[in-house]
């Protein structure tokens, strides 16, 4: 009896996976074509929102931590983000203020080492802990991440990240995850 509980346990983690996926309300805004880096020149709210009420998602995503690529928050204080692309569009720098315009953090992008100009996105390299594939003590795995950022016909920005991944837990156990999240930031007047 023992042996067969041992057994169901066993195909019941074996069967488990985790899925998250976000789907686009019909509100959703829609993506422009972004030819140029600084088409994304401008001021930003520093977290993300519902782009149909304009009020904070249940958990927001801090717009600055997302181009860097980081999975915390850098600034609790962050209201607003700055972007402006050099003359040559190989760089973006990006400017992290508080409520009264105080410049908390600044980083800069470069071109092919942070992120990619490609078809009408900004793709983004993806934080060091996602999208890499390796032996811990808990098991083995292997995953995928993409980031993404979108200029919509609003002028605001739309942010996409996708994780997938595959192990064995404790060397055993087979899992799977998947999750797609998409982020909205409207552009502040200034």
């Amino acid at each position: 009896m023992k042996a067969k509980r041992m057994i169901a346990a066993a195909l019941a983690l074996a069967g488990a996976s985790c899925v998250s996926r976000q789907s686009p309300h019909p509100d959703w805004p829609r993506a422009a074509s972004l030819k140029s880096l600084s088409q994304l020149d401008g001021v930003y709210r520093g977290d993300s929102d519902d782009p149909r009420t304009g009020e904070p998602g249940k958990f927001p995503q801090p717009l600055y931590d997302f181009l860097k690529g980081e999975l915390g928050r850098t600034s609790k204080e962050g209201r607003e983000v700055e972007l402006r692309a050099s003359p040559d569009g190989k760089e973006l720098q990006i400017r992290l203020r508080d409520a009264r315009g105080k410049i908390l953090a600044t980083e800069t992008l470069k071109a092919d080492q942070d992120f990619v100009l490609d078809q009408n996105s900004l793709a983004l390299k993806t934080p060091g802990n996602l999208g890499e594939s390796g032996i811990t003590n808990l098991g083995i795995f292997a995953g995928d991440a993409s980031s993404a950022l979108r200029l919509s016909k609003s002028g605001s920005l739309l942010g996409y990240r996708s994780e997938t991944g595959v192990g064995l837990f404790g060397f055993m156990i087979p899992i799977a995850a998947s999750s797609s999240e998409r982020y909205h930031w409207p552009k502040l007047a200034r």
